[in-house]
């Protein structure tokens, strides 16, 4: 198994957790790709390393649509919280005060 580990002894509480939920809210039925967490702590995330391949015109056209069917899935609003989490959201490391629950 080929992981990829982020490690930040400083993090932010509750930084790794958001991304683990921003992730797993991602996954939608028919939309693009997303890494798999495979673990979280208050230090780390673990992803499931991705893939790379050379960019292809089908390829493209493949996750544009994707992609697009990703963002029709919708939110509840802006700055809205991964459906279900219940923490500080984050955009890299500053807190999203339209996230706090």
């Amino acid at each position: 198994m080929d992981l990829f580990v982020k490690r930040r002894s400083n993090a932010p509480v509750g930084l790794f957790a958001a991304e683990a939920a921003g992730l797993a809210w991602l996954k939608v039925p028919g939309g693009a790709s997303i890494v798999e967490v495979v673990d979280q702590t208050s230090d780390s995330i673990t992803l499931r390393r991705v893939a790379t391949v050379a960019p292809r015109p089908e390829a493209a056209e493949r996750f544009g649509r994707e992609l697009a069917w990703t963002h029709d899935a919708g939110a509840a609003g802006f700055g809205a919280p991964p459906d279900g989490f219940r923490g500080q959201c984050f955009i890299a490391d500053l807190a999203m005060s339209t996230c706090s629950q």
